[in-house]
């Protein structure tokens, strides 16, 4: 009853303000608004009217709507308002995020009939989500995250078949209004959904089966709210999932084998801070190409699986507050690109792996409140307590003093005094005298020094505009333009927000499918992550100066330049030595690497089909990194696809020269490419 009378005084007093709205503007005359222009149309004066409602029942403290005039008729000039190409006049997208808004989403907003973007995130509003947003059926983003907003999600919104993203996180800047109630079932019936964010809100209930119907959705956030039950096992169908986190929550049971089958999962799998038991599940190693796997704080018990050493991958992993038992697992030691590690607080055993030691990458380790014997391993990481933890464990010692452990010194029964410090130190000053001779081989023989690998990334780097851009580029300068390709330009930048010089490629809009091979080449970058393989940061999408379409991608600036440069330098007129024959065989085996990752690895297995040497890129350590996935294509998964040429693409793939010998038909098949 409470809320049908709230409902009932929202919409009295729409009317009211819509009533006062009219009476308020005398000097609105069809002449003043000019209704007999061709172009201003009675649903485009709906429009109108519907944003001077919207503005009318806001407050708007920040001045974020003063160009919002009763007098003016070019109401797609106001600030925050995209209208129609094709349609004129009409309002296509609502954004005022960040503006200080405060007050309850006006029920005008739903008149706004051809709307496909809202993103009122970040303001002050509070109230539940208007029912009615659920009659806007070209709705495609609805962002209403960092609110103080209420209620329960509108089972409407399920309606919108076109929604492809739904951001409701964060409604609880007040410490008092959140989002409450359960998931709709309903949502399984928005198929086309892409993102779907509902966290840190007080959603309560179990995740409803349906929830598997999303089978577009790649990022999916349940985290921090009051969700119970088992995880669903239909998740196992979202096939194209590239994050899940439902951290935070009361979810129990174990953890569903089916969660580890879905191979899309790279960007991050996080389960922390609920009430899961049993053991780690073995196909957890069928995630070959996760980033980030955080399952902290639950009642999980058992060994640590084997497999999990086949995510190699990883670049944090994090075990702690659990029950877990057994020694580190040997499969660890692939675990090369590893930065982040924190198995704390459980009940492991057995000696400290060296092979920790090898972990180049490793920026973080926690081993404490565990029962860990023997020394403690003397190189990289364990030389500093910045990087590693161990306290807590209590038959550890150390060679050194910087953890303040214990000595490892023992005695035989003769009174022969027995140290860990001498059958460790004395191979370790035979391996350095060895070092030692090494180096300074080499420092005689080696004609210049390659530059120091800076360990600096960009990998923070978020957002970057196209006023970062041109001037990172200085102007676009014909100096900072690096190469040149079919469907744009490349060009060196020092932006204002990276810690490092970045490549950036422009596309050329005018050139035809430049648009297609931007799309694409996002696809696949989405999906990949290699040592060998280019690194993407981030990629901007915008509208010029000029107001004309400009799309980039931001890439690691790769200083020694692409492969064809080496081996063919009188072409570029470069004075770089030639590649000594170990160089070539590393830059051979790199791409290899890559290749095999590409076609064997990668779920859905991919073919680049553009692989040359202007195509690979040599970083500081002349390390191969292969580029430009514009053309790279899909393999199937079934046995053998046959497709006649036309359907590839019009005319052969790849640059002349090095186009595969296609004739009349490609069959494309897993793990390899047949011609005919």
């Amino acid at each position: 009853m409470a809320g049908l009378l709230r409902n009932l005084h929202r919409h009295f007093s729409v009317i009211v303000h819509v009533s006062l709205l009219l009476f308020a503007m005398p000097s609105l005359t069809v002449s003043a608004i000019n209704i007999n222009n061709p172009s201003f149309t009675k649903k485009s004066f709906v429009d109108r009217q519907a944003l001077l409602s919207f503005k009318l029942q806001i407050d708007d403290p920040l001045g974020a709507l003063t160009t919002w005039h009763n007098d003016s008729a070019k109401f797609c000039n106001w600030q925050g308002i995209t209208c129609s190409k094709k349609h004129a006049n009409r309002v296509v997208a609502l954004d005022l995020h960040s503006k200080g808004l405060v007050g309850q989403i006006p029920l005008s907003i739903a008149n706004l009939s051809f709307l496909t973007t809202i993103d009122l995130s970040d303001n002050h509003l509070h109230g539940a989500i208007p029912y009615e947003i659920g009659g806007l059926k070209r709705l495609r983003k609805l962002n209403l995250s960092m609110n103080s907003i209420d209620g329960m999600i509108p089972a409407a919104l399920s309606s919108l078949s076109s929604l492809e993203e739904i951001s409701l996180w964060n409604n609880s800047l007040t410490d008092q209004n959140q989002l409450t109630g359960s998931i709709p079932s309903t949502i399984g019936n928005l198929h086309k959904l892409g993102s779907l964010s509902l966290a840190r809100n007080k959603l309560t209930g179990a995740i409803p089966n349906s929830i598997g119907n999303l089978d577009q959705v790649e990022e999916l956030y349940l985290d921090n709210n009051e969700l119970e039950g088992q995880i669903p096992s239909t998740l196992e169908d979202c096939k194209n999932l590239l994050i899940l986190n439902l951290s935070s929550n009361s979810l129990d049971g174990s953890i569903p084998a089916e969660l580890f089958r879905l191979s899309s999962l790279s960007r991050g799998l996080d389960l922390s801070h609920n009430l899961f038991s049993g053991s780690i599940p073995s196909q957890v190693g069928s995630l070959i190409n996760l980033g980030q796997l955080y399952l902290s704080g639950n009642l999980l018990s058992g060994k640590v699986p084997s497999s999990l050493g086949q995510c190699v991958l990883l670049q944090s992993l994090k075990l702690d507050q659990n029950s877990l038992d057994g020694s580190i697992p040997d499969s660890f030691i692939n675990l090369k690109g590893i930065e982040k590690m924190d198995l704390s607080q459980n009940q492991l055993s057995g000696p400290i792996p060296s092979f920790f030691e090898s972990y180049t990458s490793l920026q973080y380790l926690n081993l404490s409140f565990n029962d860990f014997t023997g020394p403690v391993p003397i190189g990289s990481p364990f030389n500093s307590t910045s990087e590693v933890s161990l306290q807590g464990n209590k038959m550890l010692c150390e060679l050194t003093v910087i953890h303040g452990l214990p000595p490892c010194l023992t005695f035989n029964s003769s009174g022969k005094g027995v140290s860990y410090i001498l059958k460790i130190v004395l191979p370790l000053g035979v391996f350095s005298l060895l070092s030692l001779l090494c180096l300074l081989w080499l420092f005689f023989t080696k004609r210049e020094r390659q530059p120091q690998k800076v360990f600096i990334s960009n990998t923070k780097l978020k957002k970057v505009s196209y006023a970062d851009i041109f001037k990172g580029t200085n102007h676009f300068s014909h100096d900072n333009l690096v190469g040149m390709g079919r469907f744009g330009a490349v060009y060196k930048a020092v932006l204002d927000v990276a810690a490092l010089p970045v490549a950036i490629k422009v596309f050329n809009l005018e050139q035809h499918g430049s648009v297609k091979s931007f799309c694409d080449e996002c696809k696949v970058l989405k999906r990949i992550r290699h040592r060998n393989l280019i690194n993407v940061i981030t990629l901007c999408s915008t509208i010029d100066h000029s107001g004309k379409e400009f799309k980039a991608l931001i890439f690691e600036y790769m200083p020694n330049g692409s492969l064809d440069k080496w081996i063919h330098p009188m072409t570029y007129g470069s004075q770089e030595r030639p590649l000594s024959l170990g160089q070539r065989i590393n830059i051979a085996m790199d791409i290899a690497y890559a290749l095999d990752y590409l076609h064997n690895h990668c779920v859905p297995a991919l073919v680049h089909c553009d692989l040359k040497p202007s195509n690979i890129l040599l970083d500081y350590e002349m390390t191969a990194h292969v580029a430009d996935f514009g053309l790279t294509k899909f393999l199937y998964t079934s046995s053998c696809v046959q497709h006649n040429s036309s359907s590839m693409s019009c005319g052969p793939i790849g640059s002349i020269g090095y186009i595969a010998p296609v004739t009349t038909n490609l069959r494309v098949c897993h793990g390899r490419q047949e011609y005919n």
